[in-house]
């Protein structure tokens, strides 16, 4: 529940992005004006605003975007996988592991379970209801909490 690292004030806002390079500092290699580049999220919180018409962000934060992606989807596609990747850098979850997901149906739920697949975890997703589970394989349970107690049953997707 902890935020893991105390903001600085003042704040600057926006964390993900893509856009065009306008210009690079000195002795900035592989980027050049008229790049079209993802900002990846790999600084700290409020340290570089980029909910900007314009911003100035570190040269080993931008990679190039995918020429198929719109510049919405282009910001937008890095964030949940970098959340998400706790379960190995802060969870250390590896091979055979059993990773409980919660809001498993989420952006950053979709991104853990991959995470989970990826580095040989098995993941245990959890849902507010099971509308939200179509699309996951395996056996999902579906439990109802109300009154009276819950009852558990298969549901075999």
């Amino acid at each position: 529940g902890k935020y893991p690292v105390p903001p600085t004030l003042p704040g600057l806002l926006g964390y993900e992005a893509a856009g065009i390079v306008e210009a690079t500092g000195a002795g900035v290699a592989g980027l050049a004006p008229g790049e079209r580049v993802c900002v990846l999220p790999s600084f700290r919180l409020g340290q570089y605003g980029v909910c900007a018409e314009r911003s100035i962000v570190p040269a080993r934060s931008c990679i190039a975007a995918p020429a198929q992606l719109s510049p919405i989807e282009a910001a937008s596609i890095w964030m949940q996988y970098f959340t998400a990747f706790g379960i190995v850098e802060s969870g250390h979850a590896g091979v055979g592991d059993f990773v409980l997901i919660p809001a498993a149906s989420s952006s950053v739920g979709l991104a853990a379970i991959q995470i989970a697949n990826w580095i040989g975890a098995e993941s245990i997703a959890l849902t507010r209801t099971s509308a939200n589970s179509v699309g996951f394989k395996g056996t999902v349970i579906d439990i109802e909490f109300s009154s009276p107690p819950p009852i558990a049953r298969p549901i075999v997707v």
